[in-house]
């Protein structure tokens, strides 16, 4: 999953907020990575929150952004959905922001 996640490095991403705020993942290592917003703003992310996140997508078969929040990235909620979503295989519906695994997974 992370070999994945590293693949995205340096790609333009959006949140899937209404309003779809771009960033980009500048760094990723094998603990964490770094994203930035279009201030130049730049915020670590723990690998452990993003793993954590995809493990509850995998167990559940649905992810929701209140649940990132709540329990696994409370300050980086956005970013964590928004790269996972990403991820082959799922699917999002954005009221409320739901990540779901794809039927082939």
């Amino acid at each position: 999953m992370w070999n994945n996640v590293k693949a995205l490095s340096e790609q333009k991403l959006k949140t899937l907020v209404k309003n779809e705020k771009p960033f980009e993942i500048i760094v990723v290592t094998d603990d964490n990575l770094v994203v930035e917003n279009s201030k130049k703003q730049s915020r670590p992310i723990q690998r452990k929150q993003i793993e954590d996140s995809w493990q509850h997508l995998l167990k559940n078969g649905e992810l929701k952004r209140f649940d990132v929040e709540n329990h696994y990235s409370p300050r980086n909620s956005a970013y964590v959905v928004a790269i996972i979503a990403q991820l082959s295989n799922v699917q999002v519906t954005k009221k409320p922001i739901t990540l779901h695994l794809g039927a082939n997974y």
